[in-house]
Parts: structure tokens; sequence; C-alpha cells
């Protein structure tokens, strides 16, 4: 383990962006983050939702969905563009874009092929990057996006100013940001996942010693899940301990809910939801469902969401089942 302090001279360095480039992140970052003003429906999961089924055929991209800071409308990567839902499952627009999503305070950013598109549907900003872009993952705040390429994982956000960071790092797999944006947890193809100081590019160290193929920040940046083909650990984020373990399932993806004392976890083997409390190492399985075992989000307001390639599904976490499913756009 890389202890905090010590300094990995292959991560990369803060660039300083060239004049075009903090032009556009000029625009891109001023960004109302409406504290103290977002919060959820507060309503079951699904409230008002039609129960619509699902286009044969119709392809989504669970790996590149996210919910926006407000809680408001969930985007997903859908065939060559980026379908945007309101949480009461209308769908509300299309978008250009299909690598990703990720957003900045209220406004949408989508992955192209080498470039950041910030609010693609209204005064769209194009931040160029050095690299293919493979995904996108972004801070639960809002205020701070991170662009996988091959070789490096690039930030960009309010925090950082005009400057781009780039950290070196091939082989990433999963990528979360701590809630304010200042650590970066990485699950790479070899070895174990580890936390990086975004600000300084500093291994803080690794979370266990065996690979891991998920990573999520709880909601208050105390803790770290790590997910693997037959375990889920929790460490805690101030010393990168773990502090236990869930021996199965294999996991799909997962995500804290509204406190630490909760991760929903999607199978991968049989279209389950489990629901693991680590404080008390009690688990709750979801009705099993086709479309279970994909993009798992969970709002801090505690609504619970899974998207799947052929539905986007809103889950009532006190029954356990389905409330409904999202409408789809027509097949093309």
């Amino acid at each position: 383990m890389v202890r905090a302090g010590a300094r990995d001279d292959t991560l990369g360095a803060v660039v300083r962006a060239p004049a075009r480039i903090r032009a556009a992140l000029g625009l891109a970052l001023v960004v109302a983050l409406g504290a103290g003003g977002c919060t959820d429906s507060g309503g079951r999961p699904g409230d008002d939702i039609t129960d619509t089924v699902p286009v044969p055929g119709f392809v989504l991209d669970p790996t590149g969905a996210s919910l926006s800071p407000d809680t408001s409308r969930i985007a997903v990567p859908c065939h060559d563009r980026i379908c945007v839902w309101g949480i009461g499952g209308d769908l509300e627009t299309q978008v250009e874009g299909g690598a990703g999503t990720a957003w900045l305070g209220d406004r949408l950013v989508v992955g192209g092929d080498r470039e950041l598109v910030v609010d693609p549907d209204g005064e769209r900003v194009e931040i160029p990057l050095p690299g293919r872009l493979q995904a996108v993952a972004g801070a639960e705040d809002g205020s701070a996006v991170a662009a996988v390429l091959d070789d490096a994982v690039v930030l960009v956000g309010e925090a950082l100013g005009d400057s781009v960071v780039r950290i070196d790092a091939p082989g990433v797999v999963d990528v979360d940001l701590s809630p304010d944006g200042t650590r970066l947890a990485l699950a790479v193809d070899e070895g174990p996942a580890r936390v990086v100081l975004v600000e300084r590019q500093e291994v803080l160290g690794t979370l266990g010693e065996e690979p891991a193929t998920h990573v999520a920040w709880s909601p208050d940046g105390a803790a770290i899940a790590t997910g693997g083909p037959a375990h889920t650990r929790v460490h805690r984020a101030e010393d990168l301990q773990q502090q236990t373990e869930l021996d199965e399932p294999a996991v799909a993806d997962l995500d804290y809910g509204a406190s630490a004392e909760i991760v929903a976890i999607a199978d991968a083997d049989d279209g389950r939801l489990v629901l693991w409390q680590p404080g008390t190492d009690e688990t709750t399985v979801l009705e099993v469902h086709s479309s279970a075992s994909g993009k798992v989000l969970w709002s801090r307001g505690g609504n619970l969401y899974s998207v799947a390639p052929d539905a986007v599904l809103a889950w009532n976490t006190e029954t356990g089942t389905v409330a409904s499913t999202f409408d789809l756009p027509p097949f093309e």
C-alpha cells in the first residue's frame, strides 16, 4: 500500500489549460449549484409513472447512466445519442453523444469521441480531451467531472478553476469521485483499487490487495465500497482500511443509499438487486427482474433506480418490487 503523503511520480500533473480551453471551462464551470435547494420529490419511487413495455431491440448503455445532483433527471446513452428522463418516467429530450454522461451542477455533460460537451441541448460548450474518451463520471454534488481515457483520467470542475487535471492511470474500469470532488477512487484492470488526491495527483493508498471492478463513495465521504466477481467490501476513507465484507453476489454495479448505512448491489448473475447494511451485515433481496442487473442509481432522497440495456426501472424499496418502467423512445 502506498501510504498517505507518498508521491507516485507516474501520475500526471496539473496542466495549465490553453486559452481556448480556459475560455470553454470558464463558461462550462460557472454553474449554479443551488445549495440547499435540491431535494427529491419525497414520494415513493415511481410515483405517477405509467408502466410501459420496453421496446424490443432498443439498446441502452447502462454504464453511462447518471442522475442529476438535484435528482430531477436521469441521462442514459441510447444508441448513438443520449436520452434524458424526468424522474417521473417521461422522456424529456434526446441529444447527441454516446460515451457516457455526468453533470456539472444542473448542466448535463456528455462524452463525444475526444471531447466533453457541456449543455448539449442549450449553450453548447466543447472541452477537448488529449485522447479517446472511454467513459464519464461526476461528483455527486456536480462540482467536477472525470473523463476516462485509454491511459489517464482527466478532471475538470469548478474547484479546479481554469486548469485541467490529468492523472496517468491506464486500464481504468470504474471511477468514482468523492462527494466533494477532492478525491478519486479508481478500479483498474490489474491490481487493487486506489484512491488519488485530485489536487496533487497523489496516490493516497489502495483499497485492499485484490482487484475490484466497481467503486462507490458513501454520501458523507467517510467510506468507499468496492465490488468484484464474488465480494463487496467497505473501507474507511480516512485510512483506506477494510471494515467489513459481503461474500456475494457477483457485482454488476453498486451504489450507496441516502447514508453510509446501506448499499445497493446489482447481481451480475441472476437479475437481483441486493440491499446490504454493512453495519449489521443484513441483506434484503428485491424482486428478481430481468432488467435489474445493470447500473444502480440511488438518490440521496431514497429513490432507487436501475438501468439495463432494455429498461429504466423505478423501485419501491419498501415492498421490494418494481414500481414502474420509464418510457422509451421509438426504436429507429
